[in-house]
C-alpha cells in the first residue's frame, strides 16, 4: 500500500511542529530563512547567531561576534575531531583573544543561556523543509535552531512504517 508524502506531512510533521510551537518554539518557513543565508551550503543563521552572541556576552563588540562566527565555521579539525570541537565550544564556550586598553585578555564566549533556558535570552526557531546542499542536497522535515545554530534535525516518518 503506497501512502503519499502528504500523509506523512499531515500525520507526523505538522503535529510535531505544532507541539514545538506550543512549547515556545517560533515557526519560520524555510523560504523566510533562505533570505538570511548566502546560499544553501550555509547552515548557520549568521545574523541571528551574531545577535545572540552580543546578547549573551555583554562585553562583546560586533567585530568580535563576526570573528566568533567565522571561527565556528572555519575550524581546522575535520570529521569527528571537528564535531568534538564544536560540541566543546557550544557546551563550555569558546576562548576569544580580545585587545583592550589594558592589554590582551581571553574571555569565554557563550553561545546559549544555560542558566535560564526558558524565558531567558535564547531564541528558539523551528522550520520545515530546510534545504542544505553540500555535494548532494538534503531536505530534512524539521530543523530546530537555537540562537541561529541548527541543533536538531528531524525526519518525520508515518506510523504505519514502523
Amino acid at each position: 500500500m503506497m501512502v503519499s508524502n502528504s500523509s506523512e506531512l499531515r500525520q507526523v510533521e505538522q503535529p510535531a511542529r505544532a507541539l514545538l510551537e506550543r512549547l515556545g518554539w517560533s515557526y519560520l518557513s524555510a523560504s523566510e530563512l533562505s533570505r538570511e543565508r548566502g546560499d544553501e551550503r550555509e547552515v548557520l543563521l549568521k545574523g541571528r547567531l551574531r545577535s545572540a552572541l552580543l546578547r549573551l556576552n555583554e562585553w562583546m563588540e560586533y567585530e568580535q561576534a563576526d570573528r566568533v562566527v567565522y571561527a565556528l565555521e572555519h575550524l581546522e579539525e575535520s570529521g569527528m575531531g571537528r564535531n568534538q570541537r564544536v560540541h566543546e565550544y557550544l557546551t563550555y564556550g569558546m576562548p576569544l583573544d580580545v585587545e583592550q586598553s589594558g592589554g590582551r585578555r581571553t574571555p569565554t564566549v557563550r553561545f546559549f543561556d544555560f542558566e535560564h533556558p526558558e524565558g531567558g535570552r535564547n531564541e528558539f526557531i523551528v522550520t520545515s523543509q530546510f534545504r542544505v546542499s553540500r555535494g548532494e542536497t538534503v531536505v530534512p522535515d524539521l530543523v530546530l535552531f537555537v540562537n541561529g545554530i541548527p541543533l536538531v534535525v528531524m525526519e518525520a516518518k508515518r506510523p504505519d512504517l514502523l
